[in-house]
């Protein structure tokens, strides 16, 4: 039974009365004022319902499967800039509950050696703390670092073959407000 189908002097399945006692355990309230206070759509039969926060909602209120849902798949395109020490880059990225995912992301360099202070680009996805993320180069591993800027840097002092720097997927934990 459903609190909206009761009357001001509804009995129980069982005959019983209902009986509502203030906070003082010693006088009836009116079934209206239950009503009032529990609300009148309240379903706790079956499966309970709510009503679905709007996305970005941070209170105490209820949070629906669906707006879990929603927030846990909400994506943010990220964008890149490339510098002058890497040419002709791509960079297909999204942020995803806090996690930057870089799906296609490699540039090309010139031949020569380029210290771990040359900038090769910036990621709108700024992590953490930095981030080390393994490339090749002509199929030789070098380390990349992205650090809290989102900036693109060797992680050590190297030299480069002239080419394509590839990256595989990989993903890294940014700042909620990246």
């Amino acid at each position: 039974m459903k609190i909206s189908d009761l009357a001001e002097s509804s009995s129980l399945a069982n005959g019983n009365y209902l009986l509502l006692l203030d906070g003082s355990n010693n006088k009836k309230a009116k079934l209206s004022t239950l009503k009032n206070f529990l609300g009148s759509s309240m379903a706790l039969t079956g499966t309970p319902t709510a009503p679905t926060a709007a996305a970005g909602t941070a209170s105490t209120q209820i949070a629906t499967t669906a707006f879990v849902n929603t927030a846990l798949n909400a994506r943010t395109n990220v964008s890149c800039t490339f510098t002058s020490n890497a040419t002709e880059g791509a960079c297909a990225a999204y942020v995803k509950a806090n996690v930057c995912y870089l799906t296609n992301f490699y540039f090309k360099v010139s031949a020569g050696s380029k210290a771990n202070t040359v900038v090769f680009g910036t990621l709108s996805c700024k992590p953490i703390t930095t981030t080390r993320i393994l490339g090749t180069n002509g199929g030789t591993p070098v380390q990349f670092k992205i650090n809290t800027d989102g900036e693109i840097t060797l992680n050590s002092t190297t030299t480069l073959a002239a080419g394509t720097i590839i990256f595989p997927t990989t993903s890294f934990i940014v700042a909620a407000s990246s």
